[in-house]
């Protein structure tokens, strides 16, 4: 998290906090908790139920695949797209590699990159 705070993504207009709920679009109680995630701040307008926020606050998703990293690739990726997150980074431990996502569709704009390579986020 200190890079992303050292890169002033944490900087009063924005936050970079971990294992917040994303309030999903469809059931009332979808939603998904993201491994870190760079939201607007503050954010209390964007409240919607229990811990969950609106998907409109959130300006980055980053997920790091668990055990069940077919869920977190496939499922979660659907997600983040469908409820307009602007950029979800998904690192694939499985495969060895972060695979970045952009855009309404979850195969637009990906691109991966191999381990231990830095990677470049778009401006914000």
């Amino acid at each position: 998290m200190r890079r992303f705070w050292t890169a002033g993504l944490h900087d009063g207009s924005s936050i970079v906090v971990q294992g917040v709920a994303l309030k999903l679009p469809g059931e009332p109680d979808d939603y998904a908790i993201a491994d870190l995630s760079v939201r607007e701040d503050p954010i209390a307008d964007h409240h919607v139920q229990y811990n969950c926020y609106a998907p409109a606050c959130f300006r980055l998703v980053l997920e790091v695949t668990s055990e069940n990293w077919r869920h977190d690739l496939r499922t979660k990726a659907t997600a983040y797209a469908g409820a307009g997150i602007p950029l979800y980074v998904i690192v694939a431990r499985c495969h060895g590699h972060p695979r970045r996502r952009r855009g309404p569709c979850r195969r637009t704009a990906q691109s991966r990159t191999r381990r231990g390579l830095t990677i470049s986020l778009p401006g914000r």
